[in-house]
């Protein structure tokens, strides 16, 4: 080795035109101005993904809603016969509005909106045997039908919504739920056994009223449920589009990742403890946002890694140098320095190590040195070959690159010292000799 590491600090000018060395011409705007556009490609692209998420998660909800609204029509096409032909009638406009409805649906907000319509439905059709009951009771001269009939008829309405919406009986935010309608059942069904009119009255009232209440609570849980679907969704749709982002994943790889799982987190708070959608999304957008701010930050300073190394390669080629291309120091990492490594016919070899940010370090070999005295004492090596060559370097960087290097350093350098000229770099490099 002929010299201590050197090391000079970089900065490019950030208002001149960016020359690209790997295709030789100016490319138009600053690297800033550059990453800026690549920006709003990227952007597009995880708008796109979002978009793509987001769909997918409605069409799922429509297709669960859709095979709730079958199950509907199926149960209709089962009590067609209790119930008065133009009531069978409505009850099917109704279902064939619905289906098309929802297809058309855009949003999670009507898709819940339809929810509620299709739990009315539910209710109205059973009203409808309620009704034909009580035609067919004034149809044989009865001021009402049966406590047996009515009570039928109440319970099979119960029975026709199935498991609970909301996920369980008599949920935090669900005061009449399942259990409540069971036992309003049971008493009625108790009441029945006896010969107490008026408690029989009571209790059928109570249950109709039980029922009303309860389904009115399904209807809102199931569209609660449907709002919480979306906001999940959109969680998930923010991550996709973040993950799609190559840029965003090279440099903030790990937060994406702590996002989907504060994302996966929020799902179940969502879905399951019905927490309040409020301010959770605009954080996670925030958190997004950033993420994208921090990645672009990097990948501008990488590019200006780049393109110093780019530069720095070009004008040592240009000096007559035999340049290798520019390697990163640490390949598995985004923000690894690069290395470019030049060689003169004699077998001078100038070896610079250009970090995303901080000083650019040279090594060299192969160059004549000397010793001089050192700053706080002592003696340190030094090279006015390699500081002419590496001088040259850096004037050429500033005029053709508008790259400032700043001042070569090293270990102990005079601050007042003056390179004394050494022999031409481009004469040793035509007569391959050594000095």
């Amino acid at each position: 080795m002929s010299g201590e590491y050197k090391y000079a600090e970089y900065a490019i000018n950030p208002s001149a035109a960016v020359f690209d060395p790997t295709i030789g011409v100016v490319v138009l705007g600053t690297i800033v101005a550059l990453r800026a556009a690549e920006a709003v490609i990227e952007e597009g692209r995880r708008l796109d993904k979002q978009e793509q998420v987001l769909v997918e998660g409605l069409n799922a909800s429509k297709c669960g809603l859709l095979e709730n609204v079958d199950k509907l029509g199926t149960l209709a096409a089962d009590c067609r016969d209790k119930m008065l032909p133009h009531d069978v009638s409505r009850i099917e406009e109704r279902l064939t509005a619905l289906r098309s409805a929802i297809g058309a649906s855009k949003t999670h907000a009507s898709l819940a909106s339809q929810s509620c319509e299709a739990a009315t439905i539910h209710k109205d059709l059973y009203r409808a045997v309620e009704h034909k009951i009580m035609v067919n009771a004034r149809a044989r001269g009865e001021a009402s039908p049966s406590q047996r009939e009515r009570f039928e008829s109440l319970r099979e309405r119960f029975a026709g919504l199935g498991s609970p919406a909301d996920g369980g009986d008599d949920g935090p935010r669900d005061p009449i739920g399942a259990r409540t309608v069971r036992q309003a059942v049971a008493a009625a069904a108790a009441s029945l056994q006896s010969r107490d009119i008026a408690r029989q009255d009571n209790c059928l009232k109570n249950l109709d009223e039980t029922l009303d209440a309860y389904e009115t609570a399904q209807a809102e849980a199931i569209q609660r449920k449907s709002l919480l679907e979306e906001a999940a969704t959109q969680l998930s749709a923010l991550v996709a589009g973040l993950t799609s982002d190559d840029v965003v994943m090279r440099w903030q790889a790990g937060q994406v990742d702590d996002l989907a799982r504060s994302g996966d987190v929020l799902k179940q708070k969502l879905l399951l403890a019905r927490e309040d959608v409020s301010g959770i999304l605009e954080t996670a957008a925030s958190t997004a946002a950033q993420i994208v701010h921090e990645a672009n930050i990097a990948q501008i300073k990488a590019d200006q890694r780049d393109y110093v190394a780019a530069g720095i390669g070009a004008v040592l080629q240009e000096m007559g140098y035999m340049v290798q291309p520019a390697v990163p120091e640490h390949p598995e990492h985004p923000a690894s320095a690069m290395i470019v490594t030049a060689a003169s016919p004699s077998g001078r070899v100038i070896a610079v190590s250009v970090p995303v940010e901080g000083q650019v370090w040279y090594n060299v070999e192969g160059f004549v040195k000397s010793t001089e005295a050192a700053v706080g004492g002592g003696t340190a090596a030094v090279c006015d070959e390699a500081e002419e060559v590496i001088t040259q370097m850096h004037e050429a960087l500033a005029a053709e690159y508008h790259i400032d290097m700043g001042e070569l350093m090293w270990e102990g350098k005079d601050p007042n010292r003056h390179l004394r000229q050494a022999r031409s770099t481009s004469q040793d490099n035509a007569n391959g000799a050594e000095r």
